[in-house]
């Protein structure tokens, strides 16, 4: 349980018995109300193994939690079960009631579409995804790298090639925590996310309700979202050319390995996406 008297955090107000984060809980409420469970903690729910959830790099506290209540899998970036949301295996397809993607999708190199085609294809019709993603809920998504087409890390900062070959180099670059690829690549604007994933499929976008009885207290600007797979096939993201960028340490093993990893919660607004070099 948190302590009530403790200020709201998104990456930081423990609980005091599993040491969850407010954004933790904030995941798990959204897998409750994606499966259409109780508004009870994780501990007190009914088992259901024919409920199948797959989580994109969560946290050791949220999976073990997910993984004693239904048959639920986490996948990763840099090891065993890899992942990729660029290029979901068919035979995985369709087959999710629950995929929990967290602080992930402002870190997929552009188009980030098809990442949400990854989570699309995921998910049978009906099922839910619970995203958490730093949003602008006023403004438009405003990418970092526009026309990215290579990036690097550089002594300088990151240097990146536009898609005219002019090379930048981004001296304020925003790196999230967490192993893997962290470089955070856009802020999202809410109204362009909801048309994004509507467009592959997605729909009913809807903010996380606050719950203080599972530990989440309402928190401004939380950016944590449940959606559901719409019954209607999803309309093909249109193909763009890829970005190259460092090769991520993984081990050989596996499946693909899954491009983003689950990050930290940031990013100073206003920022230009670096000077010309």
């Amino acid at each position: 349980m948190r302590d009530p008297g403790a200020p709201v955090d998104r990456e930081g107000d423990l609980c005091t018995s599993c040491g969850s984060t407010w954004r933790i809980r904030a995941i798990a409420l959204g897998a409750l109300l994606g499966l259409g469970l109780p508004r009870l903690p994780l501990p007190r729910q009914s088992p259901d193994w024919s409920r199948r959830a797959l989580g994109v790099s969560d946290s050791v506290v949220l999976s073990a939690a997910l993984g004693s209540r239904v048959d639920y899998t986490n996948s990763y970036y840099h090891r065993f079960p890899r992942l990729d949301l660029l290029d979901v295996p068919p035979d995985v397809h369709g087959t999710m009631d629950l995929v929990t993607c967290s602080d992930v999708l402002e870190h997929v190199p552009p188009p980030a579409d098809r990442a949400l085609t990854g989570v699309a294809a995921l998910l049978r019709p009906g099922g839910a995804a619970v995203l958490s993603v730093p949003c602008d809920e006023h403004g438009s998504t405003r990418e970092f790298y526009p026309g990215l087409t290579y990036w690097e890390a550089v002594p300088e900062g990151v240097s990146w090639i536009d898609a005219g070959g002019a090379r930048h180099v981004d001296e304020t670059p925003e790196y999230h925590g967490g192993p893997g690829q962290t470089l955070a690549f856009r802020l999202w604007g809410v109204e362009d996310l909801k048309e994004r994933l509507a467009a592959v499929g997605l729909v009913d976008l809807q903010p996380l309700p606050d719950h203080p009885e599972v530990g989440v207290p309402f928190l401004a600007g939380a950016g944590v979202w449940t959606v559901r797979r719409g019954e209607e096939p999803a309309r093909p993201v249109d193909p763009a050319p890829s970005v190259t960028s460092p090769a991520p340490d993984v081990s050989p093993a596996g499946p693909p390995p899954l491009g983003p990893l689950r990050r930290r919660w940031g990013r100073r607004p206003g920022r230009s996406p670096g000077r010309a070099g």
